[in-house]
């Protein structure tokens, strides 16, 4: 019990420090700190904290891969130039605007993942708004409050999803047809909660101002980035390892700029955001910790067993637990912990099914409450740490309680109606 007890509270530190940031400590140091004094204190084995890893190879090798494609997509000027056509959208109106980023964040979402969204579009935003000379705040809220809410679409919309889906054996078809409406509702009120919360934010009008020009513009690599989309989403639907796909669309890319500038980049792995790897490695060690301990048996096995009698009731108890989980330990870990812990309470049938998709909802929707709560959205605080902006928790958490509550209690029960 005392093990038990003080993994517990040495979990719920390392949550506190990756949310406050102490004197500035980032958050991968803050995980793998509490990582190195989970294995020092016994709470799981080094072989064990080693196989919870590599058992996450293909979501880290995403974010590798990821990363990196979207650091040559800003050397192409491809962002550049998304800002341009950005502005051109608003004509002027910074609610257009608004609008036209919580647009191509759904799109991109959809079709690209979560957290190609936070790569792509967040410096697009921010670029653009900069030099406009207006806030930033609402618009970088914008991407990744949408990044969020547009993850359920389509299984490659984030990579949770497919954790659940191959993880409980469901098929493609069938998550279309529950989830869909689902995932249509949450896109549609999120854009609209968003457009209503910063209605006073954003200016009625623009500056006059043209993007400024940075650069070199390759537009091979453009046509390269169109190439990789297709690639996820028909890796996606087959099934293919998506951490598998973003690392050769990365090597693409790479290979296209250097044919384009006639030489390989003198710094060709600059951007790969190498941070996320420690931060999701940490997390995963904590979390097998605490598998090891008994505590998650205890906490999501107990109430999933209580609720296998009901797919009403084990759909909404799975989206409760996945969202709560997923604002303390982040989205991943939270998900691999629920499918354990579904299979653990040996639901079948129709409670095994809602129970997954209450998983996919709250892991994908609830993380919106704080910045640790998703990797996209951890990504995109990365992102605009590098760029200069500081975006507070508690501005963060404003905005998430006003928008996530209402959209996860809809989208769960829309699923758990067409499963009766």
């Amino acid at each position: 019990m005392l093990p038990a007890l003080l993994g517990t509270v040495l979990f719920l530190v390392v949550v506190a420090a990756t949310i406050a940031r102490p004197r500035g400590v980032p958050e991968w140091v803050s995980a793998l700190s509490g990582a190195a004094i989970a294995v020092a204190l016994g709470f799981v084995g080094a072989a064990d904290a080693a196989r919870a890893v590599a058992a996450d190879w293909n979501v880290l090798a995403f974010f590798v891969g990821m990363t990196g494609l979207a650091a040559v997509a800003e050397r192409s000027g491809f962002f550049d130039r998304a800002a341009e056509l950005a502005s051109q959208l608003a004509d002027g109106s910074g609610r257009r605007l608004l609008a036209a980023v919580i647009g191509l964040g759904v799109v991109i979402s959809a079709f690209l993942s979560n957290d190609a969204t936070a790569l792509i579009l967040t410096p697009v935003v921010y670029g653009l708004v900069v030099t406009l000379g207006i806030d930033a705040l609402p618009y970088v809220l914008a991407c990744t409050f949408m990044a969020d809410a547009a993850s359920m679409i389509l299984p490659v919309s984030n990579p949770v999803n497919l954790l659940v889906l191959d993880g409980l054996g469901l098929s493609l078809p069938r998550y279309l047809r529950s989830i869909e409406p689902a995932a249509l509702a949450a896109a549609t009120l999120t854009g609209f909660a968003l457009i209503w919360i910063f209605r006073r934010t954003v200016p009625r009008r623009l500056p006059r101002r043209e993007p400024e020009r940075v650069g070199t513009r390759t537009p091979r690599v453009w046509a390269g980035l169109a190439i990789v989309a297709i690639a996820f989403v028909v890796g996606g639907l087959v099934g293919a390892p998506l951490g598998v796909v973003a690392c050769a669309g990365f090597v693409v890319l790479l290979a296209l700029e250097a044919s384009a500038l006639g030489r390989i980049y003198r710094r060709p792995l600059e951007g790969v955001s190498w941070q996320i790897l420690g931060y999701v490695g940490g997390m995963v060690v904590l979390v097998a910790a605490l598998e090891h301990l008994g505590v998650v048996s205890r906490v999501v096995g107990s109430v999933l067993n209580w609720a296998a009698g009901s797919p009403q009731v084990a759909g909404i108890a799975a989206s409760l637990l996945a969202a709560i989980g997923s604002n303390l330990v982040n989205n991943v870990p939270m998900a691999l912990v629920m499918v354990s812990g579904i299979q653990g309470a040996h639901l079948v049938g129709a409670s095994r099914e809602a129970a997954a998709y209450g998983t996919i909802i709250g892991a994908d929707l609830g993380p919106n409450l704080t910045t640790v709560g998703s990797l996209a959205t951890v990504l995109w605080l990365l992102i605009l740490r590098e760029r200069g902006l500081e975006v507070r928790p508690a501005d963060y958490l404003r905005v998430g309680l006003l928008v996530t509550p209402p959209v996860l209690v809809v989208s769960t029960l829309l699923v758990v109606l067409v499963l009766r």
